[in-house]
C-alpha cells in the first residue's frame, strides 16, 4: 500500500502556464505550492487510522502495537 500525495497545492503559481491556461480564477489554497493541504493531512490520517484498523483484525500486529517498542515476534 502506498499513499505518497493526497491533496496538494498545485506546483503552479501566479503566471504559470497552469495559470494562464484558462481565464477562470483558480482557488485561492490555504498551503504554498506543492504543500500537503489541511484536508490532504486529514485524509493521510485517516488514511493511517483504517489500515491500522485493518492490520490489527487481519491478525497481522497486535491491538496498540508501536512498532519502536519492539520487534513482531
Amino acid at each position: 500500500m502506498l499513499s505518497r500525495h493526497n491533496i496538494r497545492a498545485p506546483l503552479s503559481t501566479t503566471g504559470s502556464a497552469l495559470d494562464k491556461a484558462t481565464p477562470n480564477q483558480w482557488i485561492d489554497w490555504t498551503s504554498n505550492a506543492s504543500e500537503l493541504s489541511m484536508r490532504g493531512g486529514t485524509l493521510e490520517t485517516m488514511m493511517g487510522e483504517y489500515t491500522r484498523k485493518w492490520l490489527e483484525s487481519e491478525g497481522l500486529i497486535p491491538e496498540n502495537y508501536q512498532p519502536w517498542e519492539a520487534p513482531l515476534a
